[in-house]
């Protein structure tokens, strides 16, 4: 008869139960409780298994005691500790500063979903975190990393003010050195004037405040060439006279440029890109043209687009014929009807190719200042550049030499000419007899304890210079300088006030285009963010996406 039951463990085998709640040995006597565990535990423990019965081959195979522990729930989470959610929290944050990803995504169910997938023990911070620990805590890592990079550097301030989605008036402060700019301050004025005097308030506290917090030496300040920062920048020379203060160059040469751009002939080129830009109809017949390209519309905050719009022009006039002649229909009422006339005249194409000729010149001098690595001796070689273009010419062109004259007058100061005398590449070259007499009686005035070495090296030092400047112009300008001083071709005072000279910005255009990263920080979609943070997301955008 088959048996029922569970069957019994082999162990059995090697025991004999005695009572209920007993089992003893048959090998020892051992008595203890009849659990199959314990049974096994005892047996394996005190007696040795070396069987060749069936009975201990079978006792063998029997698995002993488990001594795994039982799992716990915590062993099947992804834990994350104190020290990493911070460390998850910063890198969240830079991801976002670096790309301007607005607070909000970093709520979303779909950016949570992907953290999780990535470490599913980890929270991301809410968009109130981020915005305000979180970039406080990136701010200052970056505020620190520009600081590794700006000490003991000679650098310059830049000063301009911009006007943001809310209307609200700023007046930002940036430093410039070794090719980079940074954004130190950002001061919502309110209602306050911008007088001279206002501004040179805020800029000799902004000059204290970034030499502390960045342990730079302040050499210089650029600004624009409004009344208000002209009357600025002679305060501030008053009150700190070891600051050189420098009118932006690109302003000038933008302000020539519009000088001798025809208004009248501005107007109707306007008229065609604008068409050509906004009605999608005309701008569908353009894009269907072979190597047509889309219009251009001038801006006052993007120098040069006057040149480049003319140059839009002439490159799609044929295109801009065909469409003009080919769809009648659009351009039989209103500003179309004018702007299909200025389309086919011949002679307002001469007059565009003859501004083109006129505004060339500038457009590459502005192209060149606006660099990050430009020197003052660079902006006086590239305003030469652009007079020596209207010398060539006759008739209207001592109209536009005049006019540039009048504008390089303003523009280039006396420094600019010392810069230019001590730069191993120019050294003076093509500096008038005037200028130099500006240069020298610069230094008497400025840096009168150099002032034997200048004259010794423009007497004839600068030639050895030149020499050896030849057969090393790929070394860096600064070592350059020092490598003469210990060489003994020029002496330490000397070379100190070419180091300043050089660390110098020409132009303002670093700041501008922080201006630009600023747009793009405080968009119509992010219009309500206050200007000190505008200022914080900006300085972050633009170092984190910096290569050092």
């Amino acid at each position: 008869m088959a048996t029922t039951g569970r069957k019994m463990d082999a162990i059995w085998g090697e025991f004999e139960k005695i009572a209920a709640n007993k089992a003893k040995c048959r090998s020892c006597g051992y008595e203890c409780a009849p659990l199959v565990d314990r049974l096994k535990k005892h047996y394996y423990k005190v007696h040795q298994l070396s069987g060749t019965t069936n009975e201990e081959s079978s006792l063998q195979s029997t698995p002993g005691p488990s001594t795994a522990k039982q799992p716990r729930i915590s062993d099947f989470a992804v834990k994350t500790t104190p020290e990493q959610k911070a460390r998850f929290d910063k890198e969240v944050g830079r991801f976002f500063f670096a790309n301007n990803v607005a607070f909000r995504a970093v709520e979303s169910r779909h950016f949570t979903a992907l953290v999780h997938s990535l470490h599913p023990g980890y929270q991301p911070p809410s968009r109130k975190q981020l915005g305000n620990e979180i970039l406080n805590s990136v701010y200052e890592d970056q505020q620190a990393s520009a600081k590794k990079q700006l000490a003991g550097k000679l650098v310059t301030m830049c000063i301009d003010g911009w006007t943001d989605n809310a209307n609200e008036p700023i007046v930002c402060f940036s430093v410039q050195a070794n090719s980079k700019v940074y954004l130190v301050e950002t001061i919502d004025t309110g209602a306050e004037s911008h007088t001279g005097e206002y501004l040179a308030e805020l800029t000799q506290n902004a000059i204290a405040s970034a030499e502390d917090k960045y342990e730079c030496v302040i050499v210089a300040i650029t600004t624009d060439n409004a009344e208000n920062m002209v009357k600025m920048k002679k305060l501030v020379a008053e009150n700190l006279d070891s600051v050189i203060t420098v009118g932006c160059v690109a302003h000038q040469l933008n302000l020539l440029a519009k000088d001798l751009s025809p208004k009248e002939l501005v107007s109707r080129i306007s008229a065609i890109s604008k068409a050509f830009k906004y009605s999608h109809v005309l701008r569908g017949l353009l894009a269907s043209k072979d190597g047509a390209t889309m219009a251009v519309i001038p801006s006052d905050v993007r120098w040069s687009s006057t040149v480049t719009m003319f140059k839009w022009y002439q490159r799609n006039w044929n295109h801009l014929r065909e469409v003009a002649n080919d769809n009648q229909e659009n351009f039989r009422t209103g500003k179309n009807k004018e702007v299909r006339k200025y389309i086919v005249d011949l002679a307002l194409y001469k007059q565009v190719e003859d501004a083109v000729n006129v505004l060339t010149p500038i457009s590459l001098a502005i192209d060149l200042v606006q660099g990050n690595q430009v020197t003052l001796a660079d902006a006086v070689h590239a305003w030469k550049k652009v007079l020596e273009s209207y010398r060539s010419l006759e008739g209207e062109g001592r109209e536009w030499l005049a006019a540039a004259e009048t504008r390089y007058n303003k523009s280039v100061t006396a420094v600019f000419f010392v810069a230019h005398s001590l730069h191993p590449k120019y050294l003076g070259n093509n500096l008038t007899t005037s200028e130099w007499n500006e240069a020298t009686n610069w230094v008497r005035e400025n840096r009168a304890s150099c002032m034997s070495e200048y004259l010794q090296f423009i007497g004839g030092t600068k030639d050895v210079i030149q020499q050896v400047y030849a057969i090393s112009a790929n070394c860096e300008l600064g070592n350059f300088y020092k490598s003469q001083e210990i060489l003994g071709n020029l002496e330490k005072e000397l070379v100190e006030l070419a180091v300043t000279l050089i660390s110098i910005a020409p132009s303002s255009a670093g700041l501008e285009r922080v201006f630009s990263s600023m747009g793009f920080v405080h968009s119509d979609l992010r219009n309500r963010l206050a200007p000190e943070k505008v200022g914080k997301l900006a300085f972050c955008l633009r170092v984190l996406n910096e290569k050092f």
